[in-house]
């Protein structure tokens, strides 16, 4: 079963991961379409201060970002 602030976290390494796929720094050998589908992912997918807010007026299914994280919501 997933807790909360697992979930929370999952979402914002999963955001952090589609964004590193953007970076041909970060992640130089993966193809234009992976690219191109991570971007369109990213276009609705939710940035780690959204799901701050989400943990603040829902508590339930969004836990708290661990400490370290916190200084990451921004995006």
């Amino acid at each position: 079963m997933t807790v909360p602030a697992q979930r929370t976290f999952a979402i914002v390494q999963a955001h952090a991961f589609l964004q590193d796929l953007l970076n041909p720094k970060v992640t130089p050998r993966v193809p234009k379409a992976v690219r191109e589908h991570a971007k369109w992912l990213l276009r609705h997918f939710p940035e780690p201060s959204t799901v701050v807010t989400a943990h603040n007026l829902c508590p339930m299914p969004f836990g708290q970002l661990p400490e370290d994280m916190d200084s990451h919501a921004d995006g």
